[in-house]
């Protein structure tokens, strides 16, 4: 489940059994809802949240990232956070944001939390609007670091 960054995916090879929901504009509360209104999904054993960037100018507060953990181990799924890239294209108290949510959820999901790429692997294709879309080849790259969480 991803913010408007889950379109660079279309292009990203995965396995027949993935699924990649793209939701633009999407806040972390936003995709809390989605899966609480669900329902038990009995088919997905793994739900992965890419998104985050866009509670950068609020604070989304601990508890919808604990609410999102909390759903997750009582729905039985496998959750799996990746951490926010900071965009160099983001204003320095922004970025400061991006960095404490993805604190905030890699305190919740430990072991279920991924790291951010590799600033010199994000190439953000928007530098002339608001910075914080990235390109297929991003994708790419954070793909190669979740797989190891998938298996």
């Amino acid at each position: 489940m991803a913010d408007s960054n889950g379109a660079a995916w279309t292009k990203v090879p995965l396995p027949s059994d993935t699924t990649v929901y793209a939701f633009r504009g999407a806040c972390l509360d936003d995709i809390r809802r989605v899966l609480e209104q669900a329902g038990p999904m009995p088919n997905v054993r793994s739900i992965v949240i890419i998104a985050g960037v866009n509670d950068r100018n609020h604070d989304p507060s601990d508890v919808i990232a604990a609410l999102l953990k909390t759903w997750g181990d009582s729905a039985g799924k496998h959750m799996l956070f990746v951490g926010t890239p900071t965009f160099h294209t983001l204003k320095p108290g922004a970025q400061r944001a991006v960095v404490h949510i993805n604190q905030t959820t890699e305190d919740l999901f430990g072991a279920n939390y991924v790291q951010p790429v590799a600033d010199d692997q994000v190439d953000v294709v928007d530098q002339g609007g608001w910075g914080i879309h990235y390109s297929s080849a991003t994708a790419g790259h954070i793909y190669e670091s979740l797989k190891p969480f998938l298996n």
